[in-house]
């Protein structure tokens, strides 16, 4: 084999590579348990609005999203309640309380790495 076949034979595999990850992009099909909306509070003393929003639109957001009431980018991470459907902000670095400060009903753990087969 001479040079140019194996920079030939290796361009077409990278094109291939390339093609099959795009089109793997393009049609990507998301995870059922992958929600569709994102809870927001907004922090500002005078708005404390409580929003959602689409994961599509969130994509969108180059910074925090801007809170729909005031339009300031005030906007902490929220997440919701399973019980009474209520949002509440994280404790602190993510972590979630064991009750939920609305309803003080007790809040889920992710099951991480469990599968259920």
């Amino acid at each position: 084999m001479n040079k140019n076949t194996v920079l030939t034979a290796v361009a077409v595999i990278a094109l291939a590579v390339a093609g099959v990850l795009f089109a793997k992009n393009l049609f990507y099909s998301k995870r059922p348990d992958t929600p569709d909306t994102t809870y927001w509070i907004c922090v500002n003393r005078e708005c404390n609005h409580r929003f959602e929003l689409s994961v599509d639109k969130l994509k969108q957001e180059r910074d925090l999203p801007q809170c729909p009431k005031c339009n300031q980018r005030t906007t902490v991470r929220a997440y919701q309640c399973p019980s009474c459907k209520g949002t509440y902000e994280a404790e602190g670095h993510g972590l979630l309380p064991k009750n939920c400060p609305l309803c003080k009903a007790a809040i889920p753990r992710p099951q991480i790495g469990k599968s259920d087969g």
